[in-house]
């Protein structure tokens, strides 16, 4: 983390075009970076006086050296509402927007999922969305090299300068990213190198500036020999060549998207969820440090000796087991010249501990509030899914608010993916040039890694199919791990017409069995029994040839 927050600090040295009030930001937005990192990595960084994240200074004028403790309840609770909101990514669904363009919606969607697994987009997002709730904001960029996929990049706020437009703050205008190569890092400024990118609109084209300059913005070059005419090398001279490429990106829009951290309307910067946390997470270190102290200096007992002799007090031993030579002094007691050694142990009796630690609880509990986070000893018992999904239901609620700005990110990367497998024909096994164009509504269900009764979920859907109010292939959709639900329902038909045929075949070929046997065999237990009827007779009278009969007393009808 050291190493992030001094690349930050580089930058703002760095040949990026800032203005004051930029640096004052930045400078402003480091604070809260050092803050989620609690102390510095490096033990030998900690001192006394170091004052990194979340320490403070040690007075060096008192009789013992206090306790510094810090327990980091910031970085704790951002990093499981990241997780919470990212740790399970969402599901992308396409709906076209004509039914019978479902298989090209599906084709679009493997194209979208293929490029966002081949640039690593959701671990990126997930780390990203860190940065942006102690940063403020982030930006997401886009890049395309020839023979290579898309990639998705995200800057941190002190790699990016951008303008937007007046009439439209979420229409950017210009976009600059600059960051320094690591092979360069702790040289000179002359000898740094810095990568830096400009992107412009330009006649409804986005043109990008690629510089390779060093520390002081002075764009460095390559000398090489000279060539003539006939490709040889001219003795001598030599051609200076700057590091720069202009070249236009072919795309209808600057291919960067700014991510802002909460803010009000027109907030083009947004605001880091670490500020609010600060004053309480600071109250709770210091108390949290004072109680242990406390505890310290009072935990044990001390020794009291009342009316004892000087001399005898030297030979006192506190361990297990030690015996006490007491001796009275005569010169102490009440006067009388009497006196009676008494030794006792001082114990406290805590008072205190009650109060500060009420104290402690109310801080922890304003923080997770503060963030919309149940206690975890809220979560102890918990009797069911729905009632641990109303614990975190403000959880939720928050998570859906950042929702609103990170699904418009989203989307967008869908389009610049659209406008890039068009613009550069990229996956032509994928037929991703035409499957893109497919025009379709897009859904972004977001997924919270909250355990859900899902065994109960799925015997409710169960009764909604066989009351005809689910359909079978949304069954299949919703809760088969399957991809094709259609092909998935026809193999199940399929399977149901086997079972219906073997089983129509299997009683056909019974029903067979039992006429084929002599009518003495099949009616001779009833006669037995006495349970034959006059009809029954009367066909033995006559031999019992009478098979139409016999076939409809079995129910079958002779073809």
């Amino acid at each position: 983390m050291n190493d992030v927050i001094d690349a930050m600090q580089q930058n703002l040295s760095g040949p990026i075009n800032h203005s004051g009030e930029y640096v004052k930001e930045v400078n402003e937005i480091i604070e809260f970076y050092k803050f989620y990192d609690g102390k510095p990595d490096r033990k030998d960084d900690i001192n006394d006086s170091c004052t990194y994240g979340q320490l403070w200074a040690i007075p060096d004028n008192l009789d013992y050296k206090p306790t510094r403790e810090i327990r980091n309840h910031v970085k704790k609770l951002i990093h499981k509402q990241a997780r919470f909101m990212f740790g399970v990514p969402p599901t992308l669904t396409f709906k076209p927007y004509d039914s019978q363009h479902k298989d090209s919606a599906e084709q679009k969607r493997t194209v979208v999922e293929k490029v966002l697994e081949d640039s690593n987009f959701w671990s990126s997002t997930f780390k990203a969305f860190i940065d942006c709730t102690v940063g403020k904001r982030v930006l997401l960029c886009a890049t395309i090299l020839p023979g290579q996929p898309i990639q998705f990049k995200y800057y941190k706020v002190s790699e990016f300068i951008y303008s937007v437009d007046p009439n439209d703050c979420t229409k950017l205008q210009s976009v600059q990213i600059c960051y320094q190569d690591d092979s360069t890092v702790g040289k000179m400024q002359v000898d740094q190198r810095w990568h830096r990118w400009t992107y412009t609109m330009n006649n409804g084209s986005c043109w990008c500036l690629y510089e390779l300059i060093d520390g002081l913005g002075n764009t460095t070059v390559v000398q090489q020999p000279a060539i003539d005419e006939n490709g040889n090398e001219i003795e001598g001279e030599v051609v200076t060549t700057p590091i720069r490429q202009y070249f236009n990106t072919k795309f209808s829009q600057i291919p960067c998207k700014v991510i802002l951290n909460g803010g009000l309307t027109g907030d083009i910067r947004g605001t880091s969820d670490v500020k609010d946390l600060m004053d309480l997470a600071n109250s709770y270190n210091k108390v949290n440090s004072d109680y242990r102290d406390a505890l310290r200096f009072r935990m044990f007992e001390q020794p009291v000796f009342i009316d004892a002799d000087s001399e005898s007090l030297k030979n006192v031993k506190i361990a297990p087991n030690a015996m006490i030579d007491l001796k009275s002094d005569p010169g102490m007691g009440d006067g009388t010249g009497v006196a009676k050694a008494q030794a006792t142990m001082l114990s406290s009796s805590f008072s205190f501990a009650q109060g500060a630690e009420i104290y402690l609880d109310r801080l922890k509990k304003d923080m997770y509030e503060l963030m919309d986070q149940p206690l975890p000893e809220q979560l102890n018992n918990v009797p069911s899914g729905k009632a641990l999904r109303f614990l975190f239901f403000d959880l939720i609620a928050r998570c859906e608010e950042k929702w609103t700005e990170w699904d418009t990110a989203i989307k967008w990367v869908i389009s610049i993916i659209e406008e890039s497998c068009k613009v550069y024909k990229l996956y032509p096994e994928l037929n991703a040039c035409s499957a893109v164009q497919t025009l379709t509504n897009i859904v972004i269900n977001h997924n919270y890694p909250i355990p859900e009764d899902e065994e109960e979920k799925r015997k409710v859907a169960v009764q909604e199919v066989q009351a005809n109010v689910m359909s079978h292939k949304t069954y299949i959709r919703k809760y088969g791990d399957v991809e094709d639900e259609n092909g998935e329902w026809d193999e199940i038909m399929q399977e149901m017409d086997e079972l219906n045929n073997s089983s129509n075949q299997g009683y056909m070929n019974t029903i067979d069995d039992e006429l084929d046997k002599p009518i003495e065999e099949v009616k001779g237990p009833k006669q037995v029994a006495g349970e034959g009827s006059e009809e029954d007779d009367e066909d033995l009278e006559k031999g019992g040839n009478n098979h139409g009969k016999q076939r409809q007393r079995h129910g079958v009808t002779t073809r």
